[in-house]
């Protein structure tokens, strides 16, 4: 049971306490009024089969915001609008000019991204937190049981896979996000009780994370993710893109828009695990991951900054350590699993993330930093 008080921090900085930040988003629940959006979704892997992308998208029409009535309403405009954005762009792979999106799809795009506190291009946010629905609302949470609601630009199991199990992954963390927003929430009362209880629930939590972590190969090769799915998670100014950059149609004024590629540095829950234990990260990783804090739903990086502020934690705490040793096996595990999915790809490319960063160095940087 959920104290009133503590349900009401959940709801400030939404978070569930059975998901943690994972939104249950249902895209049936949106006005009819955007089926043109969702019905391009839906269709996005055969219309970029077909070479037809950009005179598609260029062919709709374009729609206000104004009927957005829910939040998830809000974040689902986010996922389709990235979707088809990321599709405009990646789906030519190269550009010989600067690339200007059209403004059906530029302009709706970044009214959403502003009332979110996002940016306007596809990210962690939308690309998994809000991107999953149970095909069977009767059985348990799992990848096995999951769909995604877009962003499915090769309609493959391996596509579906790369998000479920990354979703499966949040949902792991869910006790702990409540279990550390309990202890900073009634640090003043029994703090030693509610701590002991979210250091235990952390440990646990990344263990299991260890095992779902453990099954991306089941459905999704190396070859897979690297060469066809990790393109359409670049940034703005990836490849070609970065001597010629994109523009919005309407906006040319402000020049190229400047965003990073969706990044597991972006997820919110390793940041705040880090806040609650008083992990302490520095110089340019430290920058990266502050940077990559403009890519979550504004609540969530408020409740990381609210954590590093107020955390009953000390460096001395009993059972820290034991935690820290845990949080270091699961950045080892992610990055043998980076070190699988893309470092094996890579064959004398250079070894910058889709966040744009030198992954490996900054994985190790940040891996130190826990112990």
């Amino acid at each position: 049971m959920v104290t009133d008080n503590v349900q009401n921090v959940l709801t400030r900085f939404r978070v569930s306490k059975e998901l943690g930040f994972l939104l249950e988003c249902d895209l049936s629940k949106m006005p009819e009024y955007y089926q043109p959006w969702i019905a391009m979704c839906n269709n996005i892997a055969e219309v970029i089969r077909s070479h037809s992308v950009r005179q598609a998208l260029h062919s709709m029409p374009e729609l206000t915001t104004d009927l957005l009535s829910t939040y998830e309403d809000w974040r689902l405009a986010h996922l389709l609008l990235t979707t088809m954005v990321s599709a405009y762009i990646w789906s030519e792979t190269t550009h010989d000019e600067t690339l200007v999106i059209p403004r059906n799809l530029c302009s709706p795009l970044m009214v959403v991204s502003e009332h979110l506190g996002l940016r306007p291009i596809i990210c962690h946010a939308s690309a998994c937190l809000a991107n999953w629905k149970l095909i069977d609302p009767s059985q348990p949470f799992s990848p096995d049981n999951l769909r995604l609601n877009a962003f499915n630009p090769l309609d493959s199991e391996g596509n579906r896979w790369f998000f479920v199990v990354t979703a499966q992954i949040e949902k792991d963390f869910g006790p702990c996000v409540y279990n550390i927003i309990r202890a900073v929430h009634f640090k003043s009362e029994d703090s030693a009780h509610y701590i002991n209880e979210a250091l235990s629930s952390i440990r646990d939590s990344l263990l299991k994370g260890i095992e779902t972590m453990k099954r991306m190969p089941e459905l999704l090769t190396p070859a897979e993710f690297y060469h066809e799915l990790r393109p359409y998670l670049q940034g703005y100014d990836a490849n070609t893109l970065n001597s010629h950059g994109i523009v919005f149609e309407g906006m040319e004024k402000n020049g190229p828009v400047k965003c990073a590629g969706a990044s597991a540095a972006q997820s919110s829950t390793l940041q705040l695990v880090d806040a609650f234990l008083r992990v302490e990260h520095s110089g340019k990783e430290k920058k990266f991951l502050n940077q990559q804090r403009e890519y979550m739903p504004r609540e969530h990086r408020e409740l990381i900054h609210w954590v590093e502020t107020e955390s009953p934690v000390q460096k001395p705490t009993e059972g820290r350590q034991e935690v820290l040793d845990a949080l270091t096996k699961f950045r080892s595990f992610h990055l043998n699993t980076v070190a699988l999915y893309i470092i094996t790809q890579m064959k004398g490319s250079s070894g910058t993330g889709t966040g744009g960063t030198s992954f490996v160095q900054f994985l190790n940087k940040v891996r130190a930093d826990t112990k």
